[in-house]
């Protein structure tokens, strides 16, 4: 008989006992009953097997987290063209319907303004677009920029009349007349280019 046999033969039935030992602590503790204690000296197998056992567990469970905090959404094909589509329509809509430009804006706040009987109360033209950032009205023709640079020139006018009456104090119908009729004349000159206008904004 071989020297070596003996030992491996022991090994073996050593590893089987530790193997049930572990196989039946982990069903115990499963189904929730406090498994027999196990002692505490063992070889220096058994005591690696059950670390790397416990090193396991903890992993896993940190392998769960992050999974289910980072757990990617995953679309299926028709889910994909599905939502392509929809980005598709939306950029689709937003295409054709742009917002209007900031002049736009202020040139029809401009003629409501204007339009609006005065009754004694006298309403402040918008002028901030023009003032400041003129460059947007280049894309219209030297014709309509010379009419619109004249009910410009009309409303800072108006500008000043409202000044007069609201900072100063100097209410009169003559200052009251001057302002309706500069803006009759915004009115008048709005209501003429801004079809133009319009069609150049869009």
């Amino acid at each position: 008989m071989y020297w070596w046999l003996g030992p491996s033969i022991i090994g073996v039935i050593a590893a089987g006992v530790l193997v049930g030992l572990l196989v039946s602590y982990l069903i115990l503790k499963k189904k929730g009953k406090n498994p027999a204690p196990i002692p505490q000296n063992h070889s220096p197998a058994f005591n690696a097997l059950r670390e790397s056992t416990t090193n396991l567990k903890s992993e896993r469970k940190k392998v769960d987290v992050l999974e289910s905090k980072t757990k990617p959404v995953i679309l299926v094909d028709e889910k994909v063209d599905s939502y392509l589509n929809q980005i598709n329509g939306l950029h689709a809509v937003d295409k054709v319907s742009s917002p209007k430009s900031e002049a736009l804006i202020e040139l029809e706040n401009n003629l409501s303004i204007a339009s609006k009987s005065v009754n004694g109360k006298l309403t402040k033209f918008n002028t901030e677009i023009w003032d400041s950032k003129r460059t947007q009205f280049n894309s219209l023709t030297e014709e309509i920029r010379g009419e619109l640079t004249e009910a410009y020139v009309d409303m800072l006018l108006a500008n000043n009349v409202v000044w007069l009456v609201t900072e100063l104090g100097r209410n009169s119908q003559d200052l009251v007349a001057s302002y309706s009729k500069l803006s009759n004349k915004v009115a008048e000159r709005l209501q003429r280019i801004m079809p133009v206008i319009r069609e150049s904004f869009k």
